[in-house]
């Protein structure tokens, strides 16, 4: 009886020290995981900050050229070896990220590439982003698409040709790779995210 008691009162005495023990490890590791979940969220962020600011730049770089080629183009329907002169020269100075530089009529038919174009008539008056421009949007981010012309996962980048009295004559496109965008975005994952939007 005495024994037992003994015992118990050892296991309480153990107990007594272990408890505090347990709990003050207990608080560390929960401090040590939201230091690393704080600091993993700061790390995350600054991230995304440097991949927007590197987007920015990127989609700005493609603005300012195809203001340049809007004011170069032409829009007549007779001049396409002309376009096509042009936009291949242009193409061939600018990085692997641009895929495609080409020229629309308003009725969505190619009038200048800066690749060779198919036999067949090419028509893109379906795509959203030569819509958008017709509807008056100056510049037009587009989703991922497979280009009809080079057959690549493209990011189409559009803004209107107009001529002197601010009148839309064409469309002007860059097509720019996501698999090469600025951050590593892989077009294949874009792509996929843009044909489940497209599905809902």
């Amino acid at each position: 009886m005495i024994l037992r008691s003994i015992r118990s009162k050892l296991l309480g005495l153990v107990l007594a020290a272990i408890i505090p023990f347990v709990a003050f490890i207990g608080v560390a590791l929960w401090v040590q995981w939201q230091d690393i979940q704080a600091t993993a969220i700061r790390q995350t962020m600054n991230d995304a900050r440097l991949l927007a600011a590197q987007v920015d730049d990127h989609i700005g770089n493609l603005e300012h050229l195809l203001v340049g080629l809007s004011h170069t183009v032409s829009t007549s329907a007779y001049d396409v070896s002309l376009n096509d002169a042009l936009l291949q020269q242009v193409r061939a100075e600018l990085p692997n990220f641009i895929s495609n530089i080409y020229l629309l009529d308003l009725d969505g038919n190619l009038i200048g590439s800066s690749s060779i174009a198919p036999d067949r008539p090419l028509n893109v008056a379906d795509r959203v982003y030569f819509r958008e421009v017709l509807a008056g949007q100056h510049l037009v981010i587009g989703g991922v698409v497979r280009s009809r012309l080079t057959r690549e996962w493209v990011m189409p980048i559009a803004r209107p040709v107009e001529d002197r009295t601010g009148q839309l004559r064409a469309v002007i496109v860059v097509g720019t790779k996501p698999g090469t965008f600025p951050g590593g975005i892989q077009a294949e994952r874009i792509a996929a995210r843009q044909h489940r939007a497209d599905r809902q």
